[in-house]
């Protein structure tokens, strides 16, 4: 359980530096940033691990704050699938709620 919370803080801290970067114009300039801050379009214009770290980072939120210490990954998949789809659809909505719709 250490080494998940371990990995998840890794993750967390990238995807915040990652999105701190790529939302900053967005998000504002100081140093506290909420999570319901970034849409779907700061998420879109990433790329790559940057893209790959938010999502997982956002993952992470949502698997936290539903109290739940299990996934399934062919879950965790599809849904990062219908995001992207549904970001690209709507770039202004809440990259983080739209995520929380997918898993549902």
């Amino acid at each position: 359980m250490k080494r998940i919370q371990s990995v998840i803080s890794v993750i967390a801290v990238s995807a915040l530096f990652s999105l701190g970067f790529a939302g900053a114009a967005h998000a504002g300039d100081t140093q506290t940033k909420n999570v319901n801050d970034f849409l779907c379009k700061d998420i879109l214009r990433t790329s790559g691990d940057d893209r790959d770290i938010a999502v997982a980072f956002m993952h992470g939120y949502l698997l936290g704050k539903s109290g739940k210490e299990t996934f399934e990954k062919a879950t965790l998949m599809a849904a990062t699938d219908n995001f992207i789809e549904a970001c690209l659809d709507n770039t202004g909505a809440v990259a983080v709620k739209t995520l929380g719709k997918q898993l549902k």
